[in-house]
């Protein structure tokens, strides 16, 4: 159970193991390769940026239009290969020999993408490859060579008319040619969050190179939403040239395509205290709820693990603490009155939320699972407020066994608070805020104690407290907040 104080968020449920963070990522090591068609073999490899700390699997995707030009050790099976990750490694590969044969063509081109990695890794910027095989047979022909003409880009959602991308050859186009362009991209699907001008077929952008054109250009439109979807970032990749063109170096561009909606305010905090450290970072979903918490503490041992939210219609619906345990809301109307925890699918634990007449949280009865499986009352609080709707006490009550009175364990006190907004407030219920303002003193009786904190503030430019220290007699607490 965390401390009201250093618990800025109410986290009542005895936490599991810690959920390591920092997954190793997995990309290639070059992004553009050129091979002789009677080279034997030729070995691809990627990385990763620290060991694997459990063995997994990477799955890449190979097209070409002469697919059967290219052989691959492990073979391919309809273009995809399965490469395994061992456990302390860093790096895989694979082999890929082109099929010389005694024909006169174009050079033969294969794109390879990195399309999965099992859980626990995650794909890096370097996901794509693209491989030029030149061909021995083919008699000298002047042809140019095609490239990006820059490299990187930023165009907002709202850009109208989209962004024009240009494709420069090396010199004006002997002949006519035909340059192959395909994407990628985690966060950003064609057709819902962006189109381009030409459209793409199977996959591909087609792009003409007339008769003495040294340039071709096409579009790329945002779809301008009306919610919060962050900055997502799409790679374009210049993979085969046909007729009088092929490929140059510069064939990878970075598109940022940055949000015009404003981003959730706050990202995160820290508290810190003599020789203990809580930690919180918060995440959002595309309507601006609570959509996840990553928590750490060290007391002074390490715990931590995250909060997934989930929401029905607007609401908030699910709390998935980890695989084995996780809680349900039940609303009438517009609140919600219980919440049901779920360990290894058996009920373990409810709430049931009770509220005064002015709309807040009054009180929470926590019920817990007995060892012969009956639920029973186990703790009571008891919220009280001022009439601006500011958390003033929080008291903790024992249920007296056999007896239907209460024995008080607890009280904690709000006070003289600030007028100026509390981006952090205490969360009774996740989007509930039962502390709008800054309080300005923390009082907390426990255990035959009674401590006294004060807290003063540092804020920015926009009025926002970036730094808050509570002072007492026993000591200090220092908490940073920061914001997205």
């Amino acid at each position: 159970m965390c401390v009201a104080l250093i618990g800025l968020i109410s986290c009542e449920t005895e936490m599991d193991q810690p959920i390591p963070l920092g997954n190793p990522i997995v990309q290639f090591v070059e992004t553009v390769i050129s091979i002789n068609e009677n080279q034997v073999e030729k070995k691809i490899e990627l990385n990763l940026n620290k060991p694997a700390q459990q063995t997994g699997s990477v799955s890449l995707v190979l097209s070409s239009d002469q697919l059967a030009k290219f052989v691959t050790e492990p073979a391919n099976s309809n273009g995809r290969i399965e490469l395994p990750l061992i456990k302390g490694n860093t790096t895989i590969s694979f082999l890929l020999k082109p099929v010389n044969d005694t024909q006169a063509d174009d050079a033969k081109t294969l794109s390879v993408l990195i399309s999965d990695v099992s859980s626990g890794f995650q794909i890096g910027n370097q996901h794509s490859l693209s491989v030029s095989v030149l061909d021995d047979d083919e008699p000298a022909v002047e042809r140019v060579e095609a490239n990006f003409a820059v490299l990187q880009n930023t165009i907002s959602e709202n850009t109208t008319g989209g962004s024009v991308i240009t494709v420069r050859s090396s010199a004006p186009a002997p002949a006519p040619g035909i340059i192959g362009i395909v994407y990628a991209s985690d966060k950003l699907t064609y057709g819902i969050d962006f189109i381009t001008e030409p459209a793409l077929e199977n996959s591909k952008i087609s792009l003409a190179l007339a008769t003495g054109a040294n340039q071709v250009t096409f579009k790329v439109i945002p779809v301008n939403n009306q919610v919060f979807n962050g900055d997502r970032g799409v790679v374009f990749t210049l993979v085969d040239g046909q007729g009088s063109v092929r490929l140059g170096q510069s064939v990878v561009l970075q598109l940022n395509i940055t949000d015009d909606e404003p981003a959730p305010k706050i990202k995160g905090y820290e508290t810190a205290g003599g020789g203990w450290k809580v930690k919180r970072l918060f995440e959002y979903d595309d309507n601006n709820n609570l959509a996840k918490i990553t928590w750490e503490q060290y007391t002074p041992a390490y715990l931590g693990g995250t909060y997934k939210y989930e929401y029905h219609q607007g609401r908030l619906h699910k709390m998935v603490e980890n695989a084995n345990r996780e809680t349900y809301y039940m609303w009438e109307g517009d609140r919600i009155v219980k919440e049901e925890q779920y360990t290894n699918g058996q009920l373990s634990k409810y709430v049931l939320y009770h509220y005064d007449q002015a709309g807040n949280i009054g009180e929470a009865a926590f019920h817990y699972k007995q060892k012969d499986g009956s639920i029973k009352l186990g703790l009571l609080f008891v919220y009280l407020y001022f009439t601006d709707g500011n958390l003033y006490k929080k008291m903790v009550y024992n249920p007296i066994e056999g007896s239907d009175e209460y024995s008080l364990i607890s009280t904690v006190t709000y006070n003289n608070y600030l007028d100026v907004e509390n981006p952090f407030p205490v969360e009774i219920i996740p989007n509930v805020n039962s502390q709008p303002k800054l309080p300005g003193s923390y009082r907390e009786e426990a255990n035959g104690h009674d401590t006294f904190y004060n807290f003063t503030y540092e804020f920015d430019g926009s009025g926002r407290p970036l730094k808050r220290t509570a002072t007492s007699g026993i000591g200090s607490e220092i908490t940073t907040y920061s914001y997205r």
